[in-house]
């Protein structure tokens, strides 16, 4: 969120639109409003985690990304 926050204050009002969570893209995930459901939208830090937290993010990630690839291949139809 502090990530989130960092860019929303250091873009233009009419760029504001443009910055996202990358788990926004998660079709799961894609309807929920960035404002009232951060916690759900961030990616957590598994430093000192055991391997299961680190497969887990990576589940995340994957799944955002997946969800981000599909959409930018609709956008170029």
């Amino acid at each position: 969120k502090s990530n989130y926050d960092n860019v929303m204050a250091l873009s233009s009002a009419q760029s504001n639109n443009k910055v996202f969570f990358l788990r926004q893209f998660d079709p799961a995930l894609s309807r929920l409003n960035p404002i009232d459901n951060y916690r759900e939208l961030e990616v957590p830090d598994p430093y000192y985690e055991p391997l299961s937290a680190y497969q887990e993010v990576l589940q995340m990630v994957e799944s955002s990304v997946d969800g981000l690839l599909q959409l930018l291949n609709r956008s170029n139809r």
